[in-house]
């Protein structure tokens, strides 16, 4: 099963600037671990999440 979604999150993170929205969500978590502030990390990672199944369910289906 890794391997075979591995390959669709390759081809999503392909998309212009899909890395760069990647790390700037990573970039957001950390800082909310940095400032100690859960809520902000457990918001941005949620919506983290949220995109990483959108972007993976749709070139699964493509």
């Amino acid at each position: 099963m890794y391997s075979f979604g591995l390959e669709f999150r390759r081809r999503v993170l392909l998309a212009d600037g899909a890395v760069s929205l990647s790390v700037r969500d990573h970039t957001r978590i950390t800082d909310g671990f940095e400032k100690r502030d859960a809520a902000a990390a457990v918001g941005v990672m949620e919506k983290h999440l949220v995109r990483i199944r959108r972007t993976m369910r749709d070139a699964m289906n493509s």
